[in-house]
């Protein structure tokens, strides 16, 4: 259960382990309203499927609320605890409460060990589970915006963003205008001001098709996966592994860890963001040899990770 129109970590469990994904957004308008149409949307689902577990996917604080409202005490919970839910100022205000609920109702999952400790420091039964490592999808090579047809055709570094607390924005754009030999690509909604503040090698393609994702993840020279947030996973990174793609990430120790030599990795600054996009475009075919070997690696332990929290579902 998801609230959010799609996510590719959501629909990745989901798929793994056999069970439904449900995305369910609220429509449009002010977050009230949204969250008010999404828990009557929700609470008519619950009834009418009457599931004994439930994964949430947190934040928002109000999906989990909802599933612990509308179900019987016999109903497992488990909460797909992403960073946000420990770092964002807009939710970790309801961690605790969050905690407290998943303690009496279930356990949680995380995507490493530094934010399953949390979580186990607040009595919660916690697993460990990265985002599912997906084999490429094919797509056809005609976009479905057709003015992303010319920017499939050139090397461009690609840089999936959602323009929030975490993002080096400002630096990013910084080093873009430092290099002005690569085309860089930046996707989402991206705010009027830094729209005009990018120079002429930045494209923003805006919010694009989930088909024409793919497409620029699979003609993608470079993909970066950026953030200035310990203890967290980037989901462009494991898009990258999935992928076999040269990767730019941050030096974080959960990153470095996960990804070891596989990908370049840069302090939230623009001197080291064009240091080392350049240097991945220029070693691109390397990167993306170690990349596809970390990913054989990953595997074996996604399955054991992947069983064990079938055990806990089931």
């Amino acid at each position: 259960m998801s609230w959010i129109g799609f996510h590719g970590r959501s629909a990745g469990i989901a798929k793994a382990l056999g069970i439904r994904s449900e995305f369910i957004t609220g429509g449009t308008g002010p977050a009230p309203l949204r969250y008010l149409r999404a828990w009557r949307e929700t609470a008519r689902l619950l009834k009418r499927e009457r599931p004994s577990t439930v994964i949430v996917m947190q934040p928002p604080i109000v999906a989990l609320l909802c599933v612990a409202f509308r179900t019987p005490r016999s109903v497992r919970i488990i909460g797909d605890l992403h960073t946000g839910v420990f770092t964002n100022p807009k939710w970790k205000w309801a961690l605790a409460l969050t905690m407290r609920i998943l303690r009496r109702r279930g356990s949680a999952v995380v995507t490493g060990a530094a934010l399953a400790e949390r979580t186990r420091a607040y009595g919660v039964d916690v697993l460990e589970l990265h985002d599912i490592i997906d084999e490429p999808i094919v797509v056809s090579d005609a976009p479905d915006d057709p003015k992303l047809a010319t920017v499939l055709e050139r090397e461009y570094v690609l840089v999936p963003l959602a323009y929030s607390f975490d993002e080096p924005v400002d630096a990013l754009l910084t080093a873009a205008e430092a290099a002005p030999e690569v085309n860089w690509v930046l996707t989402g909604r991206a705010p009027e001001h830094v729209v005009t503040r990018a120079p002429e090698n930045v494209v923003f393609p805006g919010f694009v098709s989930r088909d024409d994702y793919r497409r620029l993840v699979k003609s993608a020279t470079v993909m970066a996966a950026l953030t200035t947030q310990e203890d967290t996973m980037q989901r462009v990174g494991y898009e990258a592994l999935g992928e076999g793609k040269a990767l730019v990430t941050s030096s974080t120790a959960v990153l470095r860890e996960f990804f070891a030599d596989a990908a370049l990795y840069v302090t939230p600054d623009a001197l080291s963001i064009e240091k080392q996009v350049r240097e991945a475009v220029r070693t691109a075919q390397l990167l993306r040899q170690r990349m596809i070997a970390r990913r054989a690696e990953l595997e074996q332990t996604q399955q054991t990770q992947l069983a064990a929290l079938a055990a806990v579902a089931s």
